[in-house]
């Protein structure tokens, strides 16, 4: 009524009608001015005001931008993009009627939604948006395991991962509480904290110090909104008149007094002894934290790189021959094969397929690039009739835009570029499929190929009507092209008829008379035929000698060949129907053509193992399988063990490798658990020796209660809860597992409650605990009321023995709940 009155002129002393029907309409009045001024102070707690709005937005776009143009590496944008859908999901649920739980539900579902969208942009390109998100975790994934094994990490998406949650986070609290509570410190400090640290980590571009400034005088304009429009609900509050222009002038006087704070905080040299005393300060209060450094510095490595990092784009439009090819155990990619009917007799991952050869090197004599998009259909390749078409999916490790897939493809699922020579209308003979924008690792994409799997008699009947477009690419040879090398691969094929059985003839010589070898001995001699030193004098080489000479030996007698280069099929994992491809894997071989099947691999190499194909004979015969290896009419007789010989070759070229070092043994990696496990205990024991030396924990709740009563709010339960708990001493602390077993055993007594009359409540509902509850009680006593202090000890033990007996009558109590259900048929 004191609060009415106030509201109300004196009133007469007398009590005639006319006074008390005035007095009637005057405390009406007052009333329904009560009512108004607390709708308009609730209007304006919560109601709209534009340019502080404004303001708060321009602050988090600012400290965004600071981010941005670091360009630290590709795609931050999407950082500043999340900051803005942060700012404008937070703002209305700050300003909507939602409790707190429920708007927590909100955010977070909006997270879930929004953050895995925006990084599905990075995938470029009319790719599904399943195989976008694969994509991107793939390569989060990947960059995490590096991470955790202490590599440097070299996909920039983990940092934009890190950075645009960061931002996404920021802007949603920021513009949660201005909505909320109009909160400056929660809106202007975590930005500002944001933008500083940026500032410290690139510091090298003085111009963009200028952000900063910036950042700073929005805070300082908006801080004196903020203030102005407290002071407007006073002036309310007391009837007091504002006019438009009074406002105006107003706010310009904000905004010029805080540039004239921001150009003299700017301009005035600071002391070199103060600057001194600072670092010296920041030096010291840092020092615990260097230690970490070096390994959080692998998640940022890629930042500083210009270009994509290491690449898997191993081959190009030239290939030398070499003297060998390193021989590492590093996982490049994973390939899920399809279940089919019927395999091929070995998958081989092509990169590449030359057809010009100069005599020491491979090219492509027609570099011919065409777009594809993943909506347009499969293309249509040569001799597409009779395959079977599959779909795998490619889980690459590495950076690449050259991609790795299995011959014969007809389309990948992303946009890219494709090398090939269109042979007749609509018909292309691809060379070499390129992902454009490349690929990162950790990223799958699918791929679409026709497969073929012809059997013995299949390749021995297509005959030898190549089309014209083959004949005119694919026999090409050296103008001063080796005559020994000729008259060799004709006297090796002399007795065979078919282009199959003539280069399954090649194939075993070159198997069985030349020694694997990578790499190379000795280096060919210069102004030497490589190919024919390899044949005739050294008679040692790896994939890339073996393959060309199976090129030019089947080119030399008519047979239509080409180089292809790649990986071979690798380490297939029988649960997950997959394959997994090594350095090591790196690979060579010839591809030859064959009327109305089309190309098809072959394997010279001594240290792979030699093809089998299907042996279907159309006559009663027994059917036995064959392979590149073993002579189709069977009249050598030195052939007949050769799949034996050529597998203990195998094994015997790879066991010597061994011996000479030339293939690593793979090395156990860490365990990324303990080091995580390890890091984790670090951090714990630096946080706990910086506690007990500053008492950093105990002091922080009430640093923070201070901070919100400082600027005219009242800080969350949960803060003034942790910072009474810190007042309390040990035995108070101890105590309070009296109050919180009433608690949870279901009793609240009020708060006129004594402590002993607490006690007694419990001792009735736990009788066992009586003991403890005695001791725990007195020594709360004695170092409430004593002069002799309380043991803390006892009433730790007291307080644990108390818990103990808590948590067992509750399971009791549970367990006793479930059987009076059951037994009372609740349940059936």
């Amino acid at each position: 009524m004191s609060y009415l009155r106030s509201y109300l002129p004196g009133r007469c002393l007398c009590s005639c009608a006319r006074c008390d029907a005035t007095s009637r309409h005057l405390y009406i009045d007052a009333l329904v001015g009560i009512l108004y001024t607390h709708y308009m102070q609730n209007k304006q707690a919560r109601g709209f005001d534009w340019l502080s709005i404004a303001l708060v937005f321009l602050l988090i776009q600012v400290a965004l931008t600071r981010l941005v143009v670091t360009r630290w590496t590709e795609h931050l944008i999407l950082a500043q993009s999340l900051a803005t859908f942060g700012f404008w999901i937070g703002l209305p649920l700050g300003y909507s009627q939602f409790r707190t739980r429920a708007v927590v539900w909100l955010a977070l579902g909006y997270s879930l939604i929004l953050i895995p969208w925006q990084f599905t942009l990075v995938i470029q390109g009319d790719v599904l948006l399943w195989e976008k998100l694969t994509s991107v975790g793939g390569r989060l994934l990947f960059a995490l395991g590096q991470f955790f094994r202490r590599e440097p990490v070299e996909d920039g998406l983990l940092f934009v991962a890190f950075i645009s949650i960061v931002a996404w986070s920021i802007s949603l609290v920021s513009s949660y509480f201005w909505g909320r509570h109009r909160n400056y410190l929660a809106t202007v400090l975590p930005a500002g904290i944001f933008i500083l640290i940026i500032q410290l980590y690139d510091a090298y571009d003085n111009s963009r110090i200028i952000l900063v400034g910036i950042y700073l005088l929005l805070a300082l304009v908006l801080l004196g909104r903020v203030y102005y429009l407290k002071n407007s609900e006073s002036w309310r509050a007391r009837r007091v008149f504002q006019i438009q222009e009074a406002t105006y002038d107003l706010t310009r006087g904000i905004i010029i007094t805080a540039t004239i704070i921001v150009v003299i905080a700017w301009t005035i040299p600071a002391s070199a002894s103060g600057w001194q005393s600072a670092v010296q300060t920041w030096s010291r209060f840092t020092k615990p934290w260097r230690n970490l450094q070096e390994w959080f510095s692998n998640a940022v490595d890629s930042l500083e790189a210009t270009g994509p990092g290491s690449s898997g784009d191993l081959y190009g439009n030239r290939l030398n021959l070499g003297l060998g090819n390193p021989l590492e155990d590093t996982v490049l990619f994973t390939v899920t094969v399809p279940a089919i009917d019927e395999n091929p007799p070995r998958y081989y991952w092509r990169g590449f397929v030359y057809d010009f050869y100069d005599g020491r090197s491979w090219s492509n004599s027609f570099p011919v690039n065409e777009d594809f998009e993943p909506s347009e259909d499969p293309l249509f390749i040569t001799d597409k009739d009779g395959r079977t078409p599959a779909r795998f999916t490619i889980a690459t490790q590495i950076r690449q835009s050259l991609l790795y897939i299995p011959t014969q493809p007809s389309w990948v699922s992303r946009p890219g570029k494709i090398r090939s020579s269109m042979v007749e209308t609509g018909v292309y003979d691809i060379t070499a499929w390129f992902a454009d924008p490349g690929l990162a690792a950790g990223e799958r994409f699918e791929v679409e190929a026709d497969l073929a799997n012809p059997s013995i008699q299949d390749l021995q009947a297509a005959g030898s009507d190549v089309p014209a477009w083959v004949q005119e690419r694919y026999l090409q040879l050296p103008e001063d092209f080796s005559p020994d090398i000729r008259a060799l691969a004709e006297d090796l094929t002399r007795r065979y008829d078919t282009p199959y059985d003539k280069t399954v003839a090649i194939t075993n010589y070159l198997r069985r008379e030349i020694t694997y070898a990578n790499p190379l001995p000795e280096a060919p001699p210069k102004d030497t035929d490589i190919i024919e030193w390899m044949l005739f004098e050294s008679r040692v080489g790896f994939c890339n000698y073996y393959a060309t000479a199976e090129v030019v030996m089947l080119r030399a007698i008519g047979i239509p060949a080409r180089m292809a280069v790649g990986f071979a099929e690798g380490e297939y994992d029988t649960e997950e129907n997959a394959y997994t491809v090594r350095s090591l894997d790196s690979h060579a071989w010839p591809e030859v053509y064959f009327p109305d099947i089309g190309w098809i691999e072959f394997e010279p190499t001594g240290n792979q193992d030699a093809l089998l194909r299907p042996d279907r004979p159309e006559s009663g015969e027994p059917s036995n399988a064959s392979g590149d290896g073993q002579d189709s009419n069977g009249s050598e007789g030195d052939n007949q063990d050769l799949f034996s010989a050529e597998r203990n070759f195998s094994s015997r070229g790879i066991d010597e490798e061994l011996e000479r070092g030339i293939i690593e043994t793979p090395q156990q990696e860490p365990l990324s658990p303990l080091l995580t496990i390890g890091m984790v205990l670090l951090f714990g024991v630096l946080l706990w020796g910086l506690d007990r030396k500053y008492a950093l924990i105990a002091r922080l709740p009430t640093r923070l209660q201070k901070a919100y009563e400082h600027n005219g709010g009242q800080a969350p339960t949960w803060i003034q809860n942790w910072a009474r708990w810190n007042t309390l001493t040990s035995i108070e602390r101890s105590y309070e597992t009296i109050n919180r077993s009433l608690r949870l055993l279901g009793e609240f007594p009020g708060l006129h409650a004594t402590p002993s009359e607490r006690s007694q409540t419990l001792t009735k509902r736990l009788p066992s605990a009586a003991r403890p509850i005695k001791t725990l009680v007195a020594q709360h006593q004695a170092s409430l009321f004593s002069t002799q202090p309380g043991h803390a000890r006892l009433a730790k033990r007291a307080s644990f023995a108390i818990w103990v007996h808590t948590f067992r009558k509750l399971f009791e109590e549970f367990i006793k709940g479930l059987d009076e259900r059951f037994s009372g048929g609740q349940f059936t």
